[in-house]
């Protein structure tokens, strides 16, 4: 866990730093914690941990980031493939359109 500053991160989202405190702590803790099979807890964001304060896991938060570039990279290849299919579809239908006007 590495502690990061809410008001840092606050000033460089332009947002109150509440707001970052209550995200990190509710929502995304909330989101990715989960129990392990020895029952222990894994948390994505500590309040206090060892002395220090509003802490990430670091490691989980980069896994975390790569699942979340790779969704991002498969439906951007979607989005192109069906982009794409439509625009090959569609040009016969242009081409005769083309013919009928002239």
């Amino acid at each position: 866990y590495i502690p990061i500053s809410c008001d840092e991160v606050a000033k460089k989202m332009n947002i109150d730093s509440e707001i970052i405190f209550y995200r990190l702590s509710f929502h995304l803790n909330n989101k990715y914690r989960y129990t392990q099979k020895d029952t222990s807890k894994l948390e994505f964001f500590m309040d206090t941990i060892g002395g220090k304060y509003h802490c990430i896991n670091y490691a989980y938060l980069c896994s975390i980031l790569a699942d979340e570039k790779e969704k991002k990279r498969q439906k951007d290849f979607a989005l192109w493939f069906s982009s794409s299919a439509l625009i090959i579809s569609s040009a016969p239908y242009l081409i005769k359109l083309i013919k009928l006007m002239f």
